[in-house]
Parts: C-alpha cells; structure tokens; sequence
C-alpha cells in the first residue's frame, strides 16, 4: 500500500509552461491526502447516523423484547427515514470520488460499510411500513456485521493515514536538516 508519487520532468520548462511548472504537480501522496482530507466529512456524517440509528434502534429493539413496543412502528420509521437519508447520501457522494490508486482498498472498505448501512435502515424502514417488529433481528445482524465492515475499514485507513504522517515528519527532519547545514549551524547549539 506504497505511495507512488511522479517522476519530476528533467528537461527544464519552456517559458510557454513555467507557469504550468510553477504550479505543483498532484503527486500520489498529495493524492492521497486530498482524498483523505475530501472523504473526512462524509466518514464524520456516517459515523454520526450511524450512532444516531443505534441510539434510536438499541431501546426500539429492547423495548420489543419486553412486550412493551406498542409505537414500533411510528419509532422504526423515525429512525429508519432519517437514518437512510444520511446513508444514501454519503453513498452517492462516495459514488462522485476520483479514487487514488493507493487509497481504493480503503475506499471499497467504506463503500462496502456505508452499502451495509443502507440495507440496515431500509430493514428498519421495511419493518416500520410492515408493523414487523421481528425484522429488528435482522437489523442486529446487520449492526454485527457492520462492525466487521468497519474494521475493514479502520484496517485500510489507519496505515494510510500512518505512511502519510511518517512522510510528513521525515520530509520535516530532511528540511530542518538542511536548513541547519545552509546556516552553518549545528543541532543542539
């Protein structure tokens, strides 16, 4: 799960393209951090439904267990819609992505949770329109394999995230590094 990043052109630019050289070049890793830095919010909005649609489908499913859900369906349709809407729309946004090479096995990890999460609150939104409080098992089984879907994820994600903090902090060292050996300066002094 490298970062590739371009070959810099050798031959030196014309005047016609010195504008076009001055401007940087989307190597692999600025590729992947602008792909990163793009996917944030839509991972912060699923993560946010998603413990939304718990919250309200944990009491719902409870309260079903215990004989006492005589609102299931007024409850399963609240949590259902507003969870789907989320889901639905962060799955199209995930559709519109220009995916880095590096960054698709991360992305199709996410997709794969975020179409998981979809068929969750559609299941709920089914056992509402149905009055079927015995789809909630479904859900549950749908809940226990998206946590399986979201390490996936975590597992494609966090080393991506890791290579570009430790480029990061490598490129800083090599600068600092530099900018002491131009100065004359020596580390500590």
């Amino acid at each position: 799960m490298a970062i590739v990043t371009e070959p810099k052109p050798s031959a030196e630019p014309t005047d016609a393209a010195s504008s076009a050289a001055e401007t940087p070049r989307l190597t692999g890793a600025r590729a992947v951090i602008a792909h990163l830095r793009e996917r944030r919010p839509l991972m912060q909005r699923t993560a946010e439904a998603r413990h939304q649609f718990i919250r309200a489908a944990g009491p719902l499913i409870e309260a079903v267990r215990r004989g006492e859900a005589d609102d299931f369906a007024r409850r399963a349709d609240t949590a259902g819609v507003e969870a789907v809407a989320v889901f639905r729309f962060v799955r199209e946004r995930l559709g519109e992505l220009v995916v880095p090479l590096p960054c698709s096995g991360c992305h199709e990890s996410f997709v794969a949770w975020v179409d998981l999460l979809v068929v969750s609150a559609e299941t709920m939104l089914h056992a509402s329109k149905t009055d079927d409080p015995t789809r909630l098992r479904e859900i549950e089984s749908l809940f226990a394999e998206g946590r399986t879907f979201s390490a996936r994820f975590k597992a494609q994600y966090e080393p991506l995230v890791n290579q570009i903090k430790e480029r990061s902090a490598a490129r800083k060292e090599q600068r600092g590094r530099l900018t002491r050996f131009l100065s004359g300066s020596k580390r500590g002094a």
